[in-house]
């Protein structure tokens, strides 16, 4: 469907949960690609994205809404595939961290999402699928984590939310 990196081009970046389809949302900034400045170097590219934590939850997020009306209709009979591969590092070696890749798919509009994640208690009524992937890093574990979810998108599926956690 799309193939995105926080890499390479400048992506706008909201906060928060998306408010609209087709941009990243969270709790995250654009970092600099010095490797000094971040202790540690771009997993394939110039820039990464740094979940910042935020105090009041145990995960940084970074979300994004597909909407499924942007992208060419599913073969009848078929069902699509949506795969999120991402790869993590650790700022600081000290301390464990967990990484996380969750995907739900929905039938409300990307419009609809937002009122509706906000609200738990039909929230969990209203997702159609969730799958996720955790991995968990023991202290002084360098380098990347790379990690790999993926969700049948049947037809009947109007969103998709995908979330990367730290």
């Amino acid at each position: 469907m799309f193939f995105e990196s926080f890499e390479e081009e400048k992506i706008p970046l909201g906060r928060r949960f998306p408010t609209r389809a087709g941009e990243w949302f969270g709790d995250m900034a654009l970092v600099s690609p010095d490797a000094d400045a971040i202790g540690i170097e771009p997993f394939d590219g110039g820039r990464v994205i740094e979940l910042t934590p935020v105090a009041t939850r145990k995960y940084a997020y970074a979300r994004r809404i597909i909407d499924l009306a942007d992208h060419p209709p599913a073969v009848p009979g078929q069902t699509r595939q949506l795969e999120v591969t991402a790869a993590f590092a650790a700022r600081d070696l000290a301390n464990s961290a967990q990484y996380q890749i969750r995907l739900k798919r929905l039938q409300p509009t990307p419009a609809e999402v937002r009122p509706i994640w906000n609200d738990e208690s039909i929230l969990f009524d209203t997702v159609l699928q969730h799958t996720g992937r955790n991995v968990a890093i023991e202290p002084g574990e360098q380098g990347w984590n790379e990690i790999r979810a993926t969700l049948e998108v049947p037809p009947d599926t109007r969103s998709l939310v995908i979330s990367l956690g730290a």
